[in-house]
């Protein structure tokens, strides 16, 4: 703790050392993940052949989207913040598995973030998230690497379309695509990007075929190079 996009980037690093995995990286990040490899490749450039970026926040994005995005977004890291205050209840008493069922939810997958850990570090990313902004705008030596930039070409965020108005709800969809987005692909001189059909903001659930081809473009490209 907390749990900044630097902090994030030395485990990340630490654990690929210990795991045997030898350099050059391709790095893949999505949504705020795309913070973390930015600032992992500012710390270990030389071990970085390449990036892949999915949706990834920018980190101009809390002046430039609409101010009720904004408002959304510090009533999610309140409700965050109120799970990892009762935690115990939450977790340890089951009420947290009540509340899936309820949603029809209860896989395997959605108990295992059901953990006291989980909702601390997640309330961490949340409230340290600008900070982990300026680390990633500070850390950028991406200059001449492979970039890919992916982009969803549908907004399917239901709580963007019911939290926003129509007006704002258009307006976030045009600078998130049309200005944040292009930003993230000018980092480097071979940075491009591309946008993705039949997609919302999880690509790496709705078209993982398209993550696929842009680490196999970028790490072509990095060989190459």
């Amino acid at each position: 703790m907390p749990r900044t996009s630097l902090e994030i980037a030395k485990e990340l690093h630490a654990l690929l050392k210990n795991a045997g995995e030898k350099p050059p990286y391709v790095l893949v990040g999505h949504s705020y993940g795309g913070y973390i490899v930015r600032v992992f490749n500012g710390l270990y450039s030389d071990e970085v052949g390449g990036i892949v970026l999915l949706e990834a926040t920018q980190e101009d994005q809390y002046e430039l989207l609409p101010k009720a995005w904004n408002a959304i977004s510090a009533a999610l890291l309140k409700h965050n913040e109120r799970l990892e205050r009762y935690s115990f209840f939450v977790v340890n008493l089951g009420i947290g598995r009540l509340m899936l069922r309820a949603q029809g939810g209860g896989d395997d997958g959605a108990y295992l973030i059901l953990q006291t850990k989980y909702l601390k570090a997640r309330t961490s990313e949340l409230r340290e998230i600008r900070v982990s902004a300026e680390q990633a705008r500070v850390a950028d030596h991406i200059s001449d690497k492979p970039l890919v930039v992916l982009t969803a070409a549908e907004n399917t965020d239901a709580i963007l379309s019911s939290g926003l108005s129509k007006r704002d709800f258009e307006a976030f969809q045009r600078i998130w695509v049309d200005d944040l987005q292009m930003r993230l692909a000018h980092l480097s001189n071979r940075g491009r990007r591309i946008m993705v059909s039949r997609s919302g903001h999880d690509i790496p659930s709705d078209r993982p075929d398209a993550v696929v081809d842009a680490v196999r473009e970028v790490r072509a490209a990095a060989t190459t190079h």
